[in-house]
């Protein structure tokens, strides 16, 4: 990945996540929470546990920046495996307004974050590898997880109707 500056960081993290959105906006709320999307890390995940997903790793990255720009010991948190899966377990029962209004906030906070930070900052610890690695490339993730669910559903494998 190469290294961007803040403008083009900032408008990779607006344009994917408007993509984003719209690709959420043209599903129904029934759809949002059909447990069909992700196997792993538990089976039937959904784009309401894809967006608890994204939520939670853009507030682990927002903490891991602070953390470095503070010059503060990075938090610690558990492999990626058992933090997926903590996430999922804790917003599974959770509202789609709930998660959807997380977010948001989320998106907005890092948003304003990069705002702020400098060119310099950016560099600093490879600050710009966590911003796109936790926003814009994991925002075209979850849009390329939802198409091809949305593709299944469209074109059952052979034998089997509606997905079933």
């Amino acid at each position: 990945m190469k290294q961007l500056s803040k403008a083009q960081i900032l408008a990779h993290i607006e344009q994917e996540h408007d993509l984003l959105t719209q690709t959420f906006q043209a599903l129904s709320q029934s759809q949002m929470v059909e447990p069909a999307i992700l196997a792993a890390p538990a089976p039937g995940q959904s784009c309401k546990d894809i967006l608890a997903h994204l939520t939670a790793w853009e507030r682990r990255m927002l903490s891991i920046i602070r953390a470095i720009i503070a010059g503060a010991p990075h938090p610690q948190y558990a492999s990626t495996p058992e933090f997926n899966e903590h996430v999922f377990h804790a917003n599974k029962d959770r509202s789609l307004e709930e998660v959807q209004a997380d977010f948001e906030r989320s998106y907005n906070e890092a948003l304003a974050l990069v705002q702020q930070l400098t060119e310099a900052e950016l560099a600093t610890g490879d600050v710009w590898k966590l911003i796109g690695y936790n926003t814009y490339n994991h925002y075209k993730w979850a849009r390329t997880m939802i198409r091809r669910w949305q593709r299944k559903q469209r074109n059952p494998p052979s034998g089997q109707v509606d997905g079933t």
